[in-house]
């Protein structure tokens, strides 16, 4: 803080105030609160923002928000972290899905709850926009590639 005399006793009062934003707290609620918050988002080929989200896309900004850096697309992702099987799986492991014709990584979502009688996983969808799936659901379990547990959660 400084003063400046200004004449006739007027002091000009100059402060400096540095914003310091709240901490990010970097776990597997905070994720899933998060990624929630885009729930209803339209799909979009290639979106990367709120104005509509790919499945890569989608899983890269929520984990960008936690400074967490991903890939750029599911195929990219699928090689980062470790593998997990899917009766560990738990929030905020990542959980992919190939293609039935080509068996190519091609579907990326983010697990949401697991048990040992069912995944749940929110993602963006090309029907329905960002929303919550059933990995027994006849669609994705036979689609289903795996989960992997991201190294900065892995110690939750």
């Amino acid at each position: 803080m400084r003063f400046l005399p200004l004449g006739a006793g007027l002091v000009l009062l100059f402060c400096s105030f540095t914003h310091v934003p709240d901490p990010i707290e970097v776990g597997p609620e905070s994720i899933i609160r998060y990624a929630k918050k885009f729930i209803g988002t339209r799909y979009q080929r290639g979106g990367k923002t709120p104005r509509g989200f790919d499945c890569s896309g989608y899983v890269r900004y929520v984990f960008k928000r936690f400074d967490i850096s991903l890939g750029a697309h599911s195929g990219h992702i699928f090689k980062t972290g470790i593998e997990v099987d899917k009766y560990q799986a738990r929030a905020g492991d990542l959980i992919f899905f190939r293609s039935t014709q080509h068996k190519s990584i091609n579907h990326v979502g983010i697990v949401v709850s697991a048990d040992s009688s069912q995944v749940r996983f929110i993602h963006s969808s090309t029907s329905k926009g960002v929303m919550i799936s059933q990995l027994n659901s006849a669609y994705y379990k036979k689609r289903f590639a795996g989960v992997r547990r991201i190294p900065q959660l892995a110690q939750e």
